[in-house]
């Protein structure tokens, strides 16, 4: 879904001419209600720009909006290694943020949350979908779920400067694929 925020002048539902079976809708999410039901739905850098009072309503929302054996794939940067936004130009490494992230989360926090709103198979790559993909590594399993949950726990006790680095980020991938039941 587009927003309008970022189409204010767009029409309210719009088809492309070069991306087939493709809609863009332009209204809020948390509104959104279609009888027709998704095989997919796409968070890339979202959750961490919803209110954290609202992030669990709007997990619900995109479960209630899939179609049964439906996916979620979600990425969001790991507060354990950040700040992600604004605030690392200000704040030192391992800070809470401050900026336009309103909330940045661990792996398994979110973990918790796709598991509260309904989802199940939580898979993950082994270090995102790219640079997975760079070592032929193209499907999520929960053997590197497993994999980042530990990480995450071992590397949670170092100190900030260990664990606040590009290396440790890549190691803790919070892009997750999870289904509707």
């Amino acid at each position: 879904c587009i927003t309008g925020e970022y189409a204010p002048t767009s029409p309210k539902h719009k088809t492309s001419p070069s991306i087939h079976h493709c809609e863009f809708v332009c209204e809020d999410f948390f509104d959104y209600y279609r009888k027709k039901r998704f095989d997919l739905i796409i968070n890339d850098n979202v959750l961490e720009h919803i209110h954290p009072d609202d992030v669990d309503v709007f997990l619900k929302k995109c479960h209630s909006l899939l179609n049964p054996g439906g996916c979620l794939l979600t990425y969001t940067p790991n507060a354990m290694t950040g700040p992600h936004d604004v605030s690392k130009y200000f704040l030192p490494k391992g800070s809470i943020t401050q900026g336009l992230h309103l909330k940045e989360y661990t792996f398994a926090q979110i973990t918790r949350k796709l598991k509260m709103a309904g989802f199940e198979n939580i898979n993950t790559w082994p270090f995102g979908p790219k640079v997975s993909a760079l070592f032929g590594i193209y499907m999520p399993s929960r053997f590197w779920y497993y994999k980042s949950l530990a990480l995450e726990h071992i590397f949670e006790h170092f100190p900030t400067v260990i664990r606040c680095n590009r290396v440790i980020n890549t190691l803790i991938s919070n892009f997750l694929l999870c289904t509707k039941p």
